[in-house]
C-alpha cells in the first residue's frame, strides 16, 4: 500500500446565525469532499456583546472528523481509513479603552486531538493569547 494524499475537490459550508438582544449565536458546518472520503466539521459560536461590536465575551465549541490512512493496522481486517476525531473549546474576551482607540483581547483555546498513530488515544493542546489593536480614525 503506497502513500495516500487526500485532495479535497469541494468544500461545502453553511451557517445558521441568530441575534437576540446583545446575544449572537452561529452554528457553522463544513463538509470537504475528497477523492475517497469526507471531512466534516461543526462549530457553535456564542457572543455576548456589551456596548458595541468590539466589546464582547465569546465561547466556541467544535468537533471535526477527518479521514486518514491507518499506517499501522493491527491486522488486515481493519479498514485502511479511519476518521481522526478532534474537539475544541475557546473562550475569548475583547474590550476597548474609554476613547475607543485601542482594543484589547484575551483568549484561551483547548483542543483534544486523536493521535494518527494510535486510535482512540488523544493529546491535549492548550494556548493562551493576548491581542492589541489600535484604531486610526
Amino acid at each position: 500500500m503506497g502513500d495516500y494524499f487526500c485532495i479535497y475537490n469541494y468544500i461545502y459550508t453553511g451557517s445558521l446565525d441568530w441575534y437576540t438582544g446583545n446575544n449572537y449565536w452561529v452554528f457553522r458546518s463544513y463538509v470537504a469532499h475528497g477523492d475517497v472520503r469526507l471531512s466534516k466539521s461543526r462549530y457553535l459560536n456564542y457572543r455576548k456583546h456589551r456596548s458595541d461590536a468590539d466589546n464582547y465575551f465569546g465561547l466556541t465549541i467544535g468537533m471535526e472528523f477527518s479521514p486518514t490512512l491507518d499506517r499501522f493496522p493491527l491486522n488486515n481486517t481493519l479498514q485502511a481509513f479511519f476518521n481522526l476525531k478532534s474537539q475544541k473549546v475557546k473562550a475569548a474576551y475583547f474590550f476597548t479603552t474609554k476613547d475607543k482607540k485601542f482594543v484589547w483581547g484575551a483568549f484561551i483555546n483547548i483542543s483534544r486531538e486523536e493521535k494518527s498513530f494510535a486510535r482512540d488515544e488523544y493529546f491535549l493542546l492548550y494556548s493562551l493569547g493576548i491581542s492589541f489593536d489600535t484604531r486610526f480614525k
